[in-house]
């Protein structure tokens, strides 16, 4: 004899109510959905989430926000991605948008925002939240969703950099390398600029400041998005940290010999989120000219793939013009929680373990560039 088995729509209304008593908004939504009789019961449609939490103050009320609902639709629409603008799902991109442009606002996911950002300006990089959400979707649910890994890095070539005083001529390219590391998208970029060593000898003797123009390039996060003297009070502290590393460094670069690779670095991490950054400086010898390579190399925690829409992109990416709030005012009540029983978040630790940025003097395009870098010159 066949055994009838009960379903969701067939337990009695009092017991779904019981059940409603213990569980979130969208969990509510998602039992509605099991079966036509409950998502058209009159009842359960006048549930609302504010009447658990005034039921059970001691839940987290985080997670009876509404549009926890949309986010657990994300895995049942594959080809949609969830704008954060408008809160609703656009039909997936055929093409990759790029990366680096003068024309990144036309690349927006949706017309009724500009959504949140990760901007390099000065080396014209912008990576918008739509196209890291597609790699979390990717490494979260498989090859069915979303983008792969390198869809979002970024490999340049030399470009030389002219400046009104050719002494501040230079050579600079731009890396981006994401990872993932305990389902954490972490993205690690290398910023390049090349100077020549005599240039660096003439400006040390004539007391210009050849720090104010390296620095000029570098970004390390969203609270160092100005180059000197337009730097705000909290991109300041990045910009003098770094000054005073690499005005030494110089200084003791110039006096010494070029006959032999020197290299050096710094390490430091941002006050007011989870950036890390390392500065290198490097001396090499190319057809027997001798150069300056200085390197910022930062890592920067995206976010969690099990949790694409936690606090981690928001720390890391522009929001709203105020961007140098700390970084608890960015954790939800359950991060505080594993905070404070001392769960570790990536944010409190090395971020750049087993990883390293390679001097870009290897490069196949830097020949290229110098020469034509030297003709330039010799005008």
């Amino acid at each position: 004899m066949a055994q009838h088995t009960t379903g969701l729509g067939d337990l009695p209304t009092e017991i779904l109510l019981a059940i409603t008593e213990h569980i979130s908004h969208h969990d509510i939504t998602s039992l509605r959905l099991t079966c036509r009789r409950l998502w058209y019961s009159q009842l359960l449609s006048r549930i609302r989430s504010h009447w658990i939490i005034i039921n059970h103050p001691d839940l987290d009320t985080e997670i009876h926000k509404p549009e926890h609902i949309l986010y657990r639709l994300e895995k049942s629409l594959p080809n949609h991605s969830l704008c954060e603008a408008c809160m609703k799902f656009h039909p997936n991109r055929t093409i990759f948008t790029p990366k680096v442009t003068n024309h990144w606002k036309k690349y927006r996911p949706c017309s009724r925002g500009v959504g949140s950002w990760l901007h390099f300006k000065n080396w014209i990089f912008h990576l918008q939240y739509a196209d890291v959400q597609a790699v979390m979707h990717r490494h979260r649910w498989g090859v069915t969703h979303g983008a792969p890994l390198n869809s979002i890095s970024i490999n340049t070539d030399w470009k030389l950099t002219r400046r009104p005083n050719p002494l501040f001529d230079s050579l600079t390219r731009l890396e981006i390398n994401p990872y993932i590391e305990e389902n954490m998208v972490l993205r690690q970029s290398c910023q390049h600029v090349l100077f020549r060593h005599e240039d660096l000898k003439v400006i040390k003797s004539g007391n210009c400041n050849i720090t104010h123009t390296a620095i000029h390039f570098f970004h390390g996060c969203i609270h160092t998005p100005k180059p000197l003297p337009n730097a705000t009070r909290h991109s300041s502290i990045f910009h003098d940290r770094l000054r005073c590393a690499m005005t030494a460094l110089i200084e003791t670069l110039i006096l010494s010999t070029i006959a032999t690779t020197f290299s050096w670095r710094h390490f430091d991490e941002c006050e007011f989120c989870t950036c890390q950054f390392s500065l290198h400086i490097h001396a090499h010898t190319l057809d027997r000219e001798g150069f300056v390579e200085i390197i910022l190399e930062s890592w920067t925690n995206l976010g969690n793939c099990r949790t694409p829409h936690s606090s981690g992109w928001k720390m890391a990416a522009w929001h709203a013009p105020d961007n140098t709030r700390m970084r608890s005012s960015y954790m939800s009540a359950g991060e505080k929680v594993k905070q404070n029983i001392g769960v570790p978040r990536t944010g409190d630790r090395d971020l750049t373990r087993g990883r390293g940025c390679e001097s870009g003097i290897g490069h196949a395009s830097l020949s290229v560039e110098v020469e034509r870098w030297r003709k330039t010159r010799a005008k």
